[in-house]
């Protein structure tokens, strides 16, 4: 069994307002990226990265709050929605499922040059002005 590493990186967005609640609440979407890691390029199973193989498990205990700036203490937070589904989690993602590392930047995306505008040039252009060169 190869060495693997896990990385989860998770982002939080704002969903919103529940104002059904007294006192309204702060809604938020959460995105979580796994990041695995295989040790020396070799070959790996998802079996070999336990955390992820036997996810609804991981997270079904875990406890979450919100920290922000401005705030004296982390908030603490109440997952919405269904448990995840362990048959359906095994289903879709059994332990032959292939594994690579990631590899920062495999599509040469840095090498790339990329052309912005600021916020008040693209409305300027939207309303009629020229973009400047």
């Amino acid at each position: 069994m190869p060495g693997t590493s896990l990385l989860l990186m998770w982002m939080s967005m704002p969903a919103g307002i529940d104002a059904t609640a007294t006192p309204a609440q702060a809604r938020l979407s959460v995105l979580l990226s796994p990041r695995i890691t295989v040790a020396g390029g070799a070959a790996a199973t998802l079996g070999d990265v336990p955390d992820l193989l036997a996810w609804p498990q991981t997270v079904a205990g875990l406890t979450f709050a919100v920290e922000a700036e401005g705030l004296s203490q982390p908030i603490p937070a109440v997952a919405a929605g269904a448990d995840l589904d362990v048959a359906l989690w095994q289903a879709l993602f059994p332990p032959a499922t292939q594994v690579e590392s990631r590899v920062f930047d495999q599509d040469g995306l840095l090498r790339r040059p990329i052309q912005t505008y600021s916020q008040s040039t693209v409305v300027k252009h939207l309303q009629g002005s020229p973009i400047p060169r």
